[in-house]
């Protein structure tokens, strides 16, 4: 289970790049569906920091300020846990991510945000 704090870098180790059919010219594309609310967030994981061949490591940018899913920042809002399935993407391709088209996922699995959203007040 991949662990995402709010509010901060987070680093994930996965096995992405061995299962693409162009790990050389491919980058993640990770959707991530809220099982509460059902919404969808999409992203793309440019760059793999990891120093070894047997895994893949990546940062992923909680935020609660401005986006840029082209470089893995985003808000995952609420806290709880999300499921993920991550796809090939091509980097000469312009991604939208409101509007991205997929594949077959090259792994599933499930994330929990952690920390505190932030509330708004209802009653002023």
């Amino acid at each position: 289970m991949i662990h995402i704090a709010k509010g901060a870098t987070s680093q994930i180790y996965v096995t992405f790049t061995e299962l693409m059919l162009n790990p050389s010219t491919s980058w993640p594309l990770v959707v991530m569906t809220n099982e509460t609310t059902l919404q969808k967030k999409a992203f793309l994981l440019p760059v793999n920091e990891s120093p070894s061949t047997r895994y893949d490591q990546y940062s992923i940018i909680e935020t609660s300020g401005p986006e840029d899913p082209t470089n893995g920042v985003v808000t995952l809002s609420p806290v709880g846990f999300w499921k993920y399935e991550a796809y090939e993407w091509d980097p000469s391709e312009a991604f939208d991510p409101q509007n991205y088209t997929t594949g077959v996922p090259i792994e599933i699995g499930r994330a929990s945000v952690t920390g505190e959203d932030e509330v708004e007040d209802v009653y002023k």
